[in-house]
Protein backbone atom coordinates (compact mmCIF):
# COMPACT_ATOMS: atom_id res chain seq x y z
CA UNK A 1 0.00 0.00 0.00
CA UNK A 2 1.37 3.40 -1.05
CA UNK A 3 2.37 6.00 1.49
CA UNK A 4 0.52 9.32 1.17
CA UNK A 5 2.54 12.11 -0.52
CA UNK A 6 3.80 14.65 1.98
CA UNK A 7 5.23 18.06 1.25
CA UNK A 8 8.18 19.05 3.39
CA UNK A 9 7.81 22.63 4.74
CA UNK A 10 11.32 23.78 5.59
CA UNK A 11 10.26 27.17 6.94
CA UNK A 12 8.00 25.64 9.54
CA UNK A 13 10.21 22.79 10.63
CA UNK A 14 13.63 24.44 10.63
CA UNK A 15 13.49 25.51 14.22
CA UNK A 16 11.92 22.23 15.34
CA UNK A 17 14.68 20.29 13.65
CA UNK A 18 17.41 22.31 15.44
CA UNK A 19 17.74 21.06 18.92
CA UNK A 20 20.79 23.08 19.96
CA UNK A 21 19.67 26.33 21.71
CA UNK A 22 22.77 28.24 20.50
CA UNK A 23 22.03 27.38 16.88
CA UNK A 24 18.41 28.48 17.34
CA UNK A 25 19.61 31.87 18.70
CA UNK A 26 21.92 32.29 15.72
CA UNK A 27 19.07 31.53 13.35
CA UNK A 28 16.89 34.16 15.01
CA UNK A 29 19.64 36.77 14.72
CA UNK A 30 19.85 36.21 10.98
CA UNK A 31 16.20 37.14 10.67
CA UNK A 32 16.54 40.46 12.54
CA UNK A 33 15.12 43.38 10.56
CA UNK A 34 17.72 45.96 9.32
CA UNK A 35 18.19 49.05 11.44
CA UNK A 36 16.88 52.40 10.19
CA UNK A 37 19.59 54.46 8.43
CA UNK A 38 20.21 57.96 9.72
CA UNK A 39 19.89 60.41 6.76
CA UNK A 40 22.34 62.85 8.38
CA UNK A 41 25.04 60.20 8.48
CA UNK A 42 24.49 59.44 4.81
CA UNK A 43 24.66 63.14 3.99
CA UNK A 44 27.93 63.46 5.88
CA UNK A 45 29.38 60.59 3.90
CA UNK A 46 28.59 62.42 0.66
CA UNK A 47 30.17 65.68 1.83
CA UNK A 48 33.67 66.56 0.50
CA UNK A 49 36.58 65.88 2.79
CA UNK A 50 37.79 68.95 4.66
CA UNK A 51 41.35 68.37 3.57
CA UNK A 52 40.29 68.61 -0.07
CA UNK A 53 38.61 71.95 0.62
CA UNK A 54 41.73 73.26 2.33
CA UNK A 55 43.83 72.11 -0.61
CA UNK A 56 41.56 73.96 -3.05
CA UNK A 57 41.74 77.13 -0.93
CA UNK A 58 45.53 76.81 -0.84
CA UNK A 59 45.69 76.60 -4.64
CA UNK A 60 43.44 79.66 -4.94
CA UNK A 61 45.67 81.65 -2.59
CA UNK A 62 48.76 80.70 -4.57
CA UNK A 63 47.14 81.91 -7.80
CA UNK A 64 46.17 85.21 -6.14
CA UNK A 65 49.73 85.70 -4.86
CA UNK A 66 51.08 85.05 -8.37
CA UNK A 67 48.74 87.66 -9.84
CA UNK A 68 49.76 90.25 -7.24
CA UNK A 69 53.46 89.52 -7.85
CA UNK A 70 52.92 89.84 -11.59
CA UNK A 71 51.21 93.21 -11.14
CA UNK A 72 54.01 94.43 -8.86
CA UNK A 73 56.65 93.47 -11.43
CA UNK A 74 54.68 95.22 -14.17
CA UNK A 75 54.31 98.45 -12.19
CA UNK A 76 57.96 98.34 -11.09
CA UNK A 77 59.08 97.99 -14.69
CA UNK A 78 56.83 100.86 -15.73
CA UNK A 79 58.21 103.03 -12.92
CA UNK A 80 61.80 102.22 -13.94
CA UNK A 81 61.00 103.19 -17.51
CA UNK A 82 59.38 106.41 -16.33
CA UNK A 83 62.39 107.31 -14.16
CA UNK A 84 64.73 106.58 -17.06
CA UNK A 85 62.69 108.68 -19.46
CA UNK A 86 62.30 111.53 -16.94
CA UNK A 87 66.07 111.65 -16.59
CA UNK A 88 66.40 112.09 -20.36
CA UNK A 89 66.34 115.81 -21.18
CA UNK A 90 64.63 116.34 -24.53
CA UNK A 91 65.63 119.98 -24.88
CA UNK A 92 67.79 122.49 -23.01
CA UNK A 93 68.42 126.18 -23.60
CA UNK A 94 69.28 129.41 -21.77
CA UNK A 95 68.11 132.99 -22.00
CA UNK A 96 70.50 135.48 -23.56
CA UNK A 97 73.25 137.25 -21.68
CA UNK A 98 73.74 140.23 -21.14
CA UNK A 99 70.05 141.05 -21.69
CA UNK A 100 69.38 138.64 -18.87
CA UNK A 101 72.33 139.26 -16.56
CA UNK A 102 71.69 135.98 -14.72
CA UNK A 103 70.42 133.75 -17.55
CA UNK A 104 67.60 131.35 -16.80
CA UNK A 105 67.88 127.73 -17.93
CA UNK A 106 64.97 125.79 -19.45
CA UNK A 107 64.89 121.99 -19.64
CA UNK A 108 62.08 119.83 -21.01
CA UNK A 109 61.48 116.13 -20.39
CA UNK A 110 58.41 113.96 -20.97
CA UNK A 111 57.03 114.85 -17.52
CA UNK A 112 57.62 118.56 -17.03
CA UNK A 113 59.09 121.86 -18.12
CA UNK A 114 61.72 122.94 -15.59
CA UNK A 115 62.83 126.56 -15.37
CA UNK A 116 65.87 127.35 -13.26
CA UNK A 117 65.71 131.06 -12.49
CA UNK A 118 69.04 132.48 -11.33
CA UNK A 119 68.94 135.32 -8.84
CA UNK A 120 72.68 135.62 -8.30
CA UNK A 121 75.86 133.66 -8.95
CA UNK A 122 75.24 129.99 -8.12
CA UNK A 123 71.89 130.74 -6.53
CA UNK A 124 68.36 130.53 -7.78
CA UNK A 125 65.18 128.46 -7.72
CA UNK A 126 63.60 125.85 -9.94
CA UNK A 127 60.03 126.16 -11.16
CA UNK A 128 58.47 123.01 -12.62
CA UNK A 129 55.30 122.85 -14.70
CA UNK A 130 53.97 119.35 -15.27
CA UNK A 131 52.97 118.68 -18.85
CA UNK A 132 49.54 117.43 -17.82
CA UNK A 133 48.86 120.80 -16.12
CA UNK A 134 49.71 122.92 -19.16
CA UNK A 135 46.63 124.44 -20.77
CA UNK A 136 48.41 126.36 -23.52
CA UNK A 137 51.86 127.34 -24.76
CA UNK A 138 52.74 130.07 -27.24
CA UNK A 139 55.68 132.29 -28.24
CA UNK A 140 55.76 136.03 -28.91
CA UNK A 141 58.41 137.40 -31.26
CA UNK A 142 60.04 140.77 -31.18
CA UNK A 143 62.74 142.17 -33.43
CA UNK A 144 65.58 140.32 -31.72
CA UNK A 145 64.10 137.93 -29.17
CA UNK A 146 61.15 135.70 -28.34
CA UNK A 147 59.15 135.22 -25.18
CA UNK A 148 57.74 131.82 -24.30
CA UNK A 149 54.37 131.82 -22.50
CA UNK A 150 53.18 128.73 -20.63
CA UNK A 151 49.67 128.69 -19.16
CA UNK A 152 49.47 126.49 -16.06
CA UNK A 153 45.97 125.35 -15.11
CA UNK A 154 46.83 125.07 -11.41
CA UNK A 155 49.15 128.05 -10.91
CA UNK A 156 47.84 131.18 -9.18
CA UNK A 157 49.59 133.52 -11.62
CA UNK A 158 48.82 131.01 -14.33
CA UNK A 159 50.99 132.47 -17.13
CA UNK A 160 54.71 131.74 -16.83
CA UNK A 161 56.82 133.98 -19.07
CA UNK A 162 60.39 133.23 -20.15
CA UNK A 163 62.03 136.29 -21.71
CA UNK A 164 65.08 136.92 -23.88
CA UNK A 165 65.07 133.59 -25.71
CA UNK A 166 66.50 132.98 -29.17
CA UNK A 167 63.72 132.84 -31.72
CA UNK A 168 64.61 129.39 -32.99
CA UNK A 169 64.99 127.95 -29.49
CA UNK A 170 61.65 129.43 -28.39
CA UNK A 171 59.94 127.86 -31.42
CA UNK A 172 61.48 124.45 -30.79
CA UNK A 173 60.57 124.58 -27.08
CA UNK A 174 56.98 125.52 -27.93
CA UNK A 175 56.67 122.70 -30.47
CA UNK A 176 58.03 120.09 -28.05
CA UNK A 177 55.76 121.22 -25.21
CA UNK A 178 52.74 121.35 -27.51
CA UNK A 179 53.54 117.87 -28.81
CA UNK A 180 53.78 116.51 -25.25
CA UNK A 181 50.50 118.18 -24.23
CA UNK A 182 48.70 116.76 -27.27
CA UNK A 183 50.19 113.31 -26.80
CA UNK A 184 49.24 113.08 -23.11
CA UNK A 185 45.72 114.33 -23.91
CA UNK A 186 45.44 111.40 -26.34
CA UNK A 187 46.86 108.91 -23.78
CA UNK A 188 50.14 108.33 -25.61
CA UNK A 189 52.62 106.32 -23.50
CA UNK A 190 55.93 108.06 -24.25
CA UNK A 191 57.85 105.50 -22.18
CA UNK A 192 57.27 102.99 -24.98
CA UNK A 193 58.87 105.20 -27.64
CA UNK A 194 62.66 104.98 -28.14
CA UNK A 195 64.55 108.11 -27.08
CA UNK A 196 65.89 108.76 -30.56
CA UNK A 197 62.38 108.90 -32.01
CA UNK A 198 60.66 111.00 -29.35
CA UNK A 199 62.10 114.43 -30.14
CA UNK A 200 61.48 114.54 -33.93
CA UNK A 201 57.97 113.11 -33.47
CA UNK A 202 57.12 115.68 -30.79
CA UNK A 203 58.36 118.56 -32.94
CA UNK A 204 56.31 117.32 -35.89
CA UNK A 205 53.22 116.86 -33.72
CA UNK A 206 53.70 120.33 -32.21
CA UNK A 207 53.88 121.92 -35.67
CA UNK A 208 50.72 120.15 -36.84
CA UNK A 209 48.84 121.11 -33.68
CA UNK A 210 49.78 124.77 -34.10
CA UNK A 211 48.59 124.74 -37.74
CA UNK A 212 45.24 123.25 -36.76
CA UNK A 213 44.52 125.95 -34.16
Amino acid sequence: MKQPNTIFDDSKNTESQISDPQEQENLQNTNVEPKEVNPELMANKNMPVQKDEEAEIGVGNKEAVKEVAKEVRKNTQKLDELIHQSGQVLFRCKTLFPFDFFPDEITIDIQAVNIYRRNFFKSGRTQSIYIQNIAEVYADRSLFFSQLHIVDKHFVDNIIVIKFMKKKEADIARQIIQGLVTGIANEVDFTKIPNKEILPKLIELGKLTALNK
